[in-house]
């Protein structure tokens, strides 16, 4: 049975704190980023747990994110030069998952071996930043990895708007 998830940001707080709520508007997970010049690290908390962090590589040609779920590592790849948002998860349980989606809307779909894991439509008019995520998988750690994959949307979201600002 699938299960829903918003996402919501705060338009000036985009190194700050990202709420994801379930289907009700109970918190379920909070994202939390630290003040770091370069590359912060985001943890992902339930409750007051860490279950999650992520943390962009500096010296990296293409996007390239270290992760930790539940205690255990992998990596988050994406596609150098790309008209789509591709990611693909190298390592861990979530090994060979893809994050697709397109730089023109708020829609993206995470698939691990041919099961949609979830998908996501985003609001364009809103002071806030959110997204609508339908997750289609029962396991809470699959449910975990979407929340992690959702705070990647974010982070490229803000880094993008950063790079927009500084060059106009």
């Amino acid at each position: 049975m699938a299960r829903q998830l918003t996402l919501t940001n705060a338009l000036l707080s985009l190194r700050g704190r990202i709420h994801i709520n379930d289907g009700a508007g109970n918190e379920r997970y909070e994202a939390r980023g630290e003040f770091a010049l370069f590359s912060p690290t985001w943890r992902l908390l339930q409750g007051e747990r860490v279950v999650g962090t992520l943390r962009r590589r500096l010296l990296s040609f293409r996007p390239h994110f270290d992760a930790t779920l539940d205690g255990e590592s992998f990596a988050v790849v994406g596609r150098l030069f790309s008209f789509r948002r591709h990611y693909r998860v190298r390592g861990g349980r979530w090994d060979g998952a893809t994050l697709t989606g397109n730089l023109w809307d708020r829609r993206f779909c995470i698939q691990r071996g041919g099961q949609v894991l979830a998908d996501a439509q985003g609001r364009w008019l809103s002071l806030r930043d959110t997204h609508q995520v339908q997750v289609h998988s029962d396991e809470a750690a699959d449910e975990r990895f979407v929340a992690l994959c959702l705070v990647l949307v974010m982070m490229e979201k803000a880094n993008s708007n950063a790079a927009a600002g500084s060059t106009g």
